[in-house]
């Protein structure tokens, strides 16, 4: 049976790579979601030895070529970061297609993970009221990477003398974030992904954290909508409610483990200070509708039309008065 499987995967990826556009994508997307099942996979050393047999010896690929060249035509149909697929070189071989998948998303260094439960949780509008940006990132070195640009304060001589409130809020933090493609056979495959992580001794919880600091972002359509407009997020779903309900899904009981420790910390450190909360006060007061933002406008100009009127009625009192003296 594993033979005979193994025969129709390597068939499978020959035609996807031979003639793509005589293929039907229904009979694809079919075929592919039920390969990357974690109870439909076959071991790789099974894959690999009758590639070795069959398209290898017949002379169909370059001398050198592997099983990993091979097999990357159909690893492209699952990867949901933009960009090349790239798999983590080291010595243990993937258990299967499944974990050929997962190691286009592990680091290239292992990277220590820290729990974060007793940090609070702020959703995407939270932060980008308080402030902060969401930008795509590219890590050549990680698929899933992070990283969190925090500006430093424009006068950083003056704090080391008086504790006052930073004026870096001028210049807004970013969160770059991969650029992550969403669509309904996303729920299929990622949901493979971290059986995969949790039913696997030796295998890190790399895409699972992901997931799980996504879930910390996304509560609502609106945060799927930010995302999507900062160009970190590319969603094929009819509506941005089910892409939200889709991540929430996929975290339901699911132990906090997260690789993003530090970016996490640094965020709710910047959230709660104090420019950061007076600046998203004002937004939600006064900028949140455009009827608050007119409303803003005329009362400035009727308050400087009432200063320049008091103004001139004060000139002209007091040039009467020096008129009337002399």
């Amino acid at each position: 049976m594993m033979v005979i499987d193994a025969c129709f995967i390597l068939e499978f990826i020959s035609v996807l790579d031979r003639v793509p556009s005589r293929t039907s994508s229904l009979i694809v997307q079919s075929i592919a979601l039920d390969l990357i099942m974690i109870e439909n996979q076959i071991p790789y050393f099974v894959l690999e030895n009758i590639f070795e047999c069959t398209i290898l010896a017949s002379g169909q690929m370059r001398e050198g070529a592997s099983l990993t060249t091979y097999i990357k035509v159909l690893v492209r149909l699952y990867y949901f970061i933009e960009g090349k697929v790239e798999v983590v070189r080291d010595a243990s071989a993937p258990d299967h297609i499944l974990g050929f998948l997962h190691k286009c998303f592990r680091p290239a260094e292992s990277i220590t993970s820290v729990g974060m439960s007793i940090i609070k949780r702020h959703t995407a509008m939270e932060l980008h009221r308080a402030g902060m940006k969401f930008k795509p990132y590219e890590d050549e070195n990680w698929a899933l990477a992070m990283k969190l640009e925090l500006p430093l304060p424009l006068f950083p001589w003056f704090h080391n003398f008086i504790a006052f409130p930073q004026f870096s809020w001028f210049r807004p933090p970013t969160l770059r974030m991969p650029k992550v493609m969403i669509s309904d056979e996303s729920e299929y495959i990622l949901g493979n992904l971290i059986v995969y992580e949790h039913t696997q001794l030796h295998v890190e919880r790399y895409v699972t954290s992901y997931l799980l600091a996504m879930d910390m972002l996304i509560d609502t359509p609106e945060d799927v909508a930010l995302l999507v407009k900062s160009k970190v997020l590319v969603s094929f779903f009819g509506s941005n409610e089910e892409a939200a309900d889709m991540i929430n899904k996929l975290c339901k009981n699911i132990q906090f483990l997260s690789y993003y420790n530090q970016q996490w910390e640094e965020m709710d450190a910047y959230y709660n200070s104090y420019w950061p909360n007076t600046l998203a006060g004002l937004k939600r007061t006064y900028f949140n509708n455009p009827w608050n933002i007119i409303a803003l406008v005329a009362a400035f100009l009727l308050f400087a039309l009432t200063v320049v009127q008091t103004i001139f009625s004060i000139k002209s009192a007091y040039g009467t008065s020096v008129a009337s003296n002399h």
